[in-house]
């Protein structure tokens, strides 16, 4: 039995399957073949432009975020009844309008539609752009000089981590240099980036302990102490006297300057003999 269109009349063939009663163009035209929302609803923070994704604040931009929302209608089924398959190929912002691009098939057949989806964006301050605007933190960072000429690192580490985001305050102590970050998870890449690139050794502390919604709270203090080493410098181990041979950021090469054996450790064993770095 020959079937045709109900909206244009065209008859069903190898190339144009019908489909709900309507031939491929007038499918597309017509019906939205993933059932994505007419409109959505964006929280982003006016200071940083982070978005709100499942109750928590992303760095990402809208394009993305409305790619993985509709690559998750198409994952949960909601699309139209006939469907082989769907895919989005891209999003394209404009305003408050967002296009998405659709590549799906139907009867054996590819198929594109593009949908519309009304943005309507609320501006919404995230947890970490308050805290910086109040200038509360949730973690400090203690830069200390591990030896003499270790206080030049200090200053240009200071110097350079001063300007990034996250950062709340610097603050030039007697010690050193204490950097405030309003996210406990920044200051701890902070952290991890001076022990790529210096000689550090670091201790975690926990101050300022208390209980907020039935959860304790605490603010990290991380004592980063930097040193500046390098080959024929002396070293005191548990009243010793050694040569550095070789110092690198995982291990250490020490001569005993009185045996002349030659010791190399890891950078965690060299720390728990509490060198004294000269």
């Amino acid at each position: 039995m020959v079937r045709f269109c109900a909206r244009c009349g065209s008859t069903e063939g190898p190339g144009n399957p019908i489909v709900g009663g309507l031939c491929l163009r007038c499918l597309v035209e017509t019906r939205r073949l993933v059932d994505l929302p007419s409109s959505v609803e964006v929280e982003r923070c006016p200071y940083c432009g982070a978005l709100k994704v499942r109750s928590r604040y992303v760095d990402t931009d809208t394009e993305t975020l409305l790619q993985e929302l509709a690559e998750e209608y198409v994952a949960r089924g909601r699309a139209l009844e006939g469907l082989e398959s769907a895919r989005v190929l891209e999003v394209r912002v404009l305003g408050s309008t967002a296009t998405v691009k659709l590549s799906a098939k139907v009867g054996g057949v590819e198929v594109l539609q593009e949908l519309p989806v009304e943005l309507r964006v609320r501006r919404s301050p995230c947890p970490r752009c308050l805290r910086m605007r109040s200038r509360s933190y949730e973690a400090i960072v203690q830069l200390r000089a591990g030896n003499p000429r270790g206080r030049v690192l200090v200053t240009e580490i200071a110097s350079r981590f001063r300007e990034l985001e996250g950062v709340v305050e610097v603050k030039e102590v007697a010690e050193g240099v204490d950097i405030y970050v309003a996210d406990r998870a920044k200051a701890l890449r902070l952290v991890k980036e001076v022990e790529s690139n210096y000689v550090a050794r670091v201790v975690t502390t926990w101050e300022d302990s208390r209980i907020r919604a039935g959860r304790r709270k605490s603010k990290a203090v991380f004592s980063v102490r930097v040193y500046s080493v390098t080959s024929g410098d002396s070293v005191e181990v548990r009243g010793r006297e050694y040569t550095v041979e070789r110092f690198r950021r995982s291990s250490v090469t020490l001569v005993d300057r009185e045996s002349g054996e030659r010791v190399t450790l890891s950078l965690k064993d060299f720390w728990k003999l509490e060198p004294n770095l000269k």
